[in-house]
């Protein structure tokens, strides 16, 4: 008879190896650039005009610590954890500009076309899109698509706004509290922010492992 220990220390060992197999990152993931505008890209991954009305213009550089965002190139969930600097061309050192990052496929009892979950919103931010300089009003939370909910499609944009948002207004702590935009048009209108200047975007997918 195989005493206890032994297999409760085989059954660690398996765990631990499944673990290292599903969760350990090897190393910087370079993904492929894409072949298309930033508004054809938009367009192809139906995008606008389904959920945003317009599309950004110009590319924004929206890396993860271990990845590089490419206009619908696919990156696991678990290379969303570490935020790096956002970047974009064309900024105004004069204005003020609001990023938003959001999962247009969150599953939620609202039609496709209105879901809208919000990992990241900062507002007030300087063209360099310095977080310390600006309003966060939704804290970053890692990408996390829910197991069995198929492709997800998560995306990046900043606005140039109009004047300083009030970080006080009663709409944006409820969205602090609910992360949920229906329609990313209509809070751009709110906010009088326009249509989005720069933008990016990837899809992400979280299932089973085969093993």
């Amino acid at each position: 008879m195989v005493p206890l220990f032994v297999l409760i220390l085989g059954i660690v060992g398996a765990q631990a190896q499944c673990y290292n197999d599903c969760s350990c990152i090897p190393g910087r993931l370079e993904t492929p650039k894409s072949q298309f505008s930033v508004p054809d890209a938009f367009h192809n991954f139906n995008i606008t005009p389904n959920y945003l009305p317009v599309p950004p213009q110009e590319f924004m550089e929206a890396p993860f610590s271990s990845v590089d965002v490419n206009l619908g190139a696919f990156i696991s969930p678990l290379r969303t954890i570490d935020l790096d600097t956002f970047s974009f061309e064309n900024g105004n050192v004069d204005k003020l500009y609001t990023l938003i990052l959001i999962d247009i496929d969150s599953p939620t009892n609202l039609p496709r076309h209105y879901r809208g979950f919000v990992n990241l919103l900062a507002m007030n931010l300087p063209s360099t899109l310095d977080f310390c300089s600006g309003h966060i009003i939704v804290p970053f939370t890692p990408v996390s698509p829910e197991i069995g909910t198929g492709l997800h499609r998560i995306i990046e944009l900043v606005y140039e706004q109009e004047r300083p948002i009030n970080i006080e207004d009663i709409n944006l702590y409820r969205l602090a509290r609910s992360r949920i935009i229906t329609r990313i048009g209509d809070f751009a209108e709110t906010y009088r922010l326009g249509n989005p200047l720069a933008g990016n975007f990837f899809t992400t997918q979280l299932s089973y492992c085969n093993n």
